[in-house]
């Protein structure tokens, strides 16, 4: 029968995620907590002989991961799968006068000079780490430096903002992330204008096609690949990313007409057990 987490009573829990044997949890303080199997360090901390197995809730020292750069990280969104697990932060100078619960809330609700990065730990034998190698056992978390410190030009405050990940999927051996990129949804009919969608990258094992690269081989580093209606002969030829080939994006929530109704739908990727999935949503969050 189900039971109560004791480990996490009184702890205002904002996420949950499960790999294989293997949980990780955020709260509204930005900090995570991780239990189950670490045998693949998947749990944020080195395994060992007394560590290969953790049985209650441990809070991961995402502190000592910005030692010596003067700034404070809050979690703010984590995905487990397989034997890995991610989390994404946002990571802020501290504000003077403010308590840690203070600052932490000044950070999610300030957009301007906060660093977003994107953290991984575990197996990343298949490429799953996203770090650019293939490691075994990773306990100490890795930045994915592709998804990490990324930034762009925001013309409503005239000034330049993160780009954080809106939605972070894992499967088995792979993993998915979609990033909050400025997106257009409203491009008209004209030839001349664009619709921009939110760029999703993947990487990990491939075994089943599950990147949808067209191709079996594990990539280690996230990759963009090409619109899933362009065939492979078309695009083989050009860098995907690159101004001279499209690459695939999904439409981000946007109100539409059906039947009549106005509704609010979204495009989504998820991330399985060798596959993966792209379907359109009604958010509810």
């Amino acid at each position: 029968p189900a039971h109560e987490i004791d480990g996490l009573k009184n702890i205002k829990v904002t996420h949950i995620a499960a790999g294989d044997n293997h949980s990780v949890a955020s709260d509204k303080m930005g900090r995570i907590f991780a239990w189950g199997d670490n045998s693949a360090g998947q749990l944020g901390f080195e395994p060992t002989p007394e560590t290969t197995h953790i049985d209650a809730p441990s809070m991961l020292p995402i502190d000592k991961l910005y030692v010596g750069t003067k700034l404070l990280p809050y979690v703010t969104s984590i995905a487990a799968g397989g034997n890995d697990t991610y989390f994404c932060v946002d990571a802020k100078e501290p504000v003077k006068g403010m308590t840690q619960i203070d600052t932490n809330s000044a950070i999610v609700a300030s957009q301007n000079k906060v660093t977003a990065d994107t953290w991984a730990c575990g197996q990343g034998i298949y490429g799953s780490l996203g770090n650019g190698k293939w490691t075994h056992f990773q306990g100490v978390p890795v930045k994915i430096k592709a998804l990490s410190g990324l930034a762009e030009y925001d013309e409503a405050s005239n000034t330049t903002v993160p780009i954080r990940l809106s939605r972070l999927t894992a499967g088995a051996t792979h993993a998915s992330a979609q990033m909050d990129n400025h997106s257009n949804v409203s491009a008209g009919a004209d030839k001349h204008e664009t619709n921009f969608g939110a760029d999703v990258l993947f990487w990990g094992g491939n075994e089943f096609y599950q990147l949808g690269t067209g191709r079996r081989n594990n990539l280690n580093v996230p990759s963009y690949i090409a619109p899933l209606d362009v065939a492979e002969r078309d695009v083989k030829d050009k860098k995907v990313g690159s101004e001279s080939a499209k690459r695939f994006q999904i439409t981000p929530r946007a109100k539409v007409d059906v039947g009549g109704k106005k509704m609010e739908v979204e495009q989504r990727v998820v991330c399985g057990r060798g596959v993966t999935g792209v379907f359109s949503a009604v958010p509810r969050d």
